[in-house]
């Protein structure tokens, strides 16, 4: 009897769902303060969301890779699933940034 291997884990549901919580805190810093508060809320929250992107990456990626390995001739590369999956949740982060730097403007203005 002949077993095939799970389907492989898709690692960018894991980016997505993490780019959406990363805007969903965002905003609730952005909303939750006013002045300086807010600007330096905001910028807290984006560093948090920055770094757990980067986590859930490197997270995502080990468990693609682990999957490859059970695959004889298919073997994964975890560096290069980790940089795609940080180019796919960029768009999260650039969007915050744009924001933060505005807000700084303003603040300064």
């Amino acid at each position: 009897m002949q077993t095939y291997p799970a389907v492989p884990p898709n690692p960018l549901f894991g980016e997505l769902a993490w780019g959406f919580v990363l805007i969903i805190i965002y905003v609730f810093a952005r909303i939750a303060g006013e002045g300086e508060g807010r600007y330096i809320g905001c910028k807290r929250a984006l560093s948090v969301g920055i770094l757990g992107m980067a986590v859930v990456a490197l997270l995502e990626s080990l468990n693609y890779w682990t999957w490859s390995l059970q695959i004889p001739p298919f073997e994964a590369n975890p560096f290069l699933i980790w940089g795609v999956s940080m180019l796919i949740g960029l768009p999260f982060v650039i969007v915050p940034m744009i924001d933060l730097t505005v807000q700084w403007y303003r603040l300064r203005k």
